[in-house]
């Protein structure tokens, strides 16, 4: 294990957060629920001052930051893929 894993367990533990509480800063980033995880993360970077992001102590917070948007983001394609497939499946029920 380096260094850096040592560091960020140590930083950030894993702690157990319920399924279903929503990141009130994941509607700012006004991404479509199709986009790839490299434009959330692009959007999640330009919400913050360029001074935060040059500065290094707040690394471990920013890169949770990050991880929490993606962890939303996953959440909201999932629940659209969910109405997407729904959707789907009434009109092919209505076709037959």
């Amino acid at each position: 294990m380096g260094r850096t894993q040592r560091i960020e367990r140590e930083v950030d533990p894993q702690s157990p957060t319920p399924d279903r509480i929503t990141d009130p800063s994941y509607p700012l980033l006004r991404v479509d629920p199709g986009a790839s995880d490299r434009a959330v993360l692009r959007a999640a970077a330009r919400l913050f001052h360029p001074t935060i992001l040059q500065e290094r102590g707040l690394r471990p917070a920013r890169k949770r930051f990050y991880r929490l948007m993606l962890q939303e983001h996953a959440r909201t394609r999932a629940a659209t893929d969910k109405v997407l497939a729904a959707i789907v499946t009434v009109m092919e029920g209505e076709k037959v």
